[in-house]
């Protein structure tokens, strides 16, 4: 699971679901992705690229704060004064409660992400192939996995099962 990690003043905040955003000078996960922020799971819902100008306008709210001005300085505090002129990813995210397993799952069983007989395989390119023990079913690759996969047909051996 990614990390975004964030200073502690922003916990409460996070936590209350009253800073919903962050804003990144590199994508930090992709939409879909489960992410943790202070050691609890996050689901990113999405992610733009704003110019810096228009994200202190358009998101100082979802970002905790109380004013564009008072978001702009929390900015420049941490990237410096060349953040004025630069383009932010901004991500959303919300707290995690299963809606992306629950899209993977079959007869209320976990579908082969979450499985203990999931394998890699490492590729000559550098990428590789995930793959489920049973059926050696192709399921996706390390560059993109969810962006390759289907919902896939269930391996039907999932954690819990005999192996």
């Amino acid at each position: 699971m990614k990390e975004i990690s964030m200073e502690s003043k922003y916990i409460e905040l996070i936590e209350s679901g009253r800073k919903i955003r962050t804003a990144r000078t590199e994508a930090k996960a992709n939409i879909g992705d489960i992410v943790s922020i202070f050691n609890k799971p996050y689901l990113v819902t999405d992610r733009r690229i704003y110019p810096f100008a228009r994200l202190v306008q358009e998101t100082y709210q979802e970002e905790g704060f109380g004013s564009p001005e008072e978001f702009s300085v929390a900015l420049k505090r941490i990237y410096g004064d060349t953040v004025y002129g630069m383009n932010l990813y901004s991500h959303k995210f919300r707290k995690y409660d299963g809606e992306v397993d629950d899209k993977l799952r079959n007869n209320g069983h976990d579908a082969c992400w979450s499985c203990s007989n999931l394998y890699s395989i490492p590729g000559s390119t550098g990428n590789g192939e995930f793959y489920c023990h049973n059926g050696n079913r192709r399921l996706g690759a390390w560059s993109y996995p969810r962006r390759e996969i289907e919902v896939p047909k269930r391996c039907s051996c999932y954690d819990g099962c005999d192996k």
